[in-house]
């Protein structure tokens, strides 16, 4: 046993000084977020398939240029359109162009806080790594000596898995979940989201994605530090299947195909995570279930 070990309430100050850690370094990538908020736009509605005919920009230039237009034209010497009409045209075609994107907001401060999510949305998958960092040191104080190195190996596996299935997620579940939900509305609907919904929407699956790749590195990890024997995991592969499309049915799509592609996903993980334990049961192991105390806890 280790010569000092950590109290509950210590252990309780020093959760609380990582998750404050971890708050700090959200909020600090989430103003940066915020800042790059337009060009995070335009990768976010990649998968829409409509995005914007027009920069911003470039958007506002050629509003100008037709106002210009309209009013040079004249009829029979005098104006063809008032100042009033012109102000009108220019409107409904700026709405025009803004529908064409896929995306508008209903309420005056929809944008806002919009972009307020989309940046703290976006700060929690940039900085994966640091709060999985973060969680593995908490886990830290309850491993044996010899577990302790696989620390740095941890976190780049973890942060490695969860940036691939948000990949996963971005290029082939997103752009095909999208298709087919839009396709339901068809011919009669035209689809036009709101930014806090599409938001919401295509955050939480990347994230729900990207969490969900770190089964393997998480069946690891509880059969290294024997938790679960590996031979259970094998004996309830059918309960784990089952349970992964159930959890599949709690996606926030309401579509067949995503919650299909979830459960798949997971499935696949958990076989996957089946084949990486076989290496979590070697020998440092064997010493750890039988004897329990090959090496002491280190705080």
């Amino acid at each position: 046993m280790a010569d000092v070990q950590m109290t509950l309430i210590e252990h309780l100050d020093d959760l609380r000084s990582r998750l404050i850690r971890a708050i700090v370094v959200i909020a600090l990538l989430a103003v940066g977020a915020y800042i790059f908020r337009n060009e995070i736009m335009a990768v976010l509605t990649r998968p829409l398939g409509l995005g914007p005919l027009l920069p911003t920009v470039e958007l506002t230039q050629l509003m100008s240029k037709i106002r210009q237009m309209l009013a040079g034209t004249t009829c029979n010497g005098q104006p063809c359109f008032t100042q009033p009409e012109i102000q009108a045209l220019i409107q409904v075609s700026r709405r025009s162009f803004s529908a064409a994107t896929g995306l508008i907001f209903i309420h005056p401060a929809e944008a806002f806080f919009g972009y307020i999510k989309l940046s703290l949305y976006t700060s929690v998958l940039v900085g994966a790594p640091f709060w999985l960092y973060q969680l593995w040191k908490f886990v830290v104080p309850a491993l044996y000596a010899k577990e302790k190195r696989y620390a740095f190996g941890a976190v780049i596996s973890g942060s490695a898995l969860f940036y691939g299935g948000a990949a996963f997620c971005y290029f082939v579940v997103l752009p095909v979940a999208l298709r087919f939900l839009i396709s339901v509305g068809q011919p009669y609907l035209e689809p036009t989201f709101t930014l806090n919904n599409y938001i919401s929407f295509t955050m939480l699956f990347l994230i729900g994605f990207g969490a969900s790749f770190e089964l393997p590195l998480s069946m690891f990890v509880i059969v290294k530090l024997g938790l679960v024997q590996r031979q259970t995991l094998f004996s309830k592969w059918r309960y784990a299947i089952a349970g992964a499309f159930l959890l599949a049915t709690m996606l926030p799509s309401p579509d067949i195909f995503s919650q299909v592609a979830m459960g798949s996903a997971l499935t696949v993980l958990y076989l996957l995570g089946l084949l990486v334990t076989r290496f979590a049961v070697g020998p440092e192991a064997g010493e750890l279930t039988e004897g329990g105390a090959a090496d002491s806890p280190e705080n």
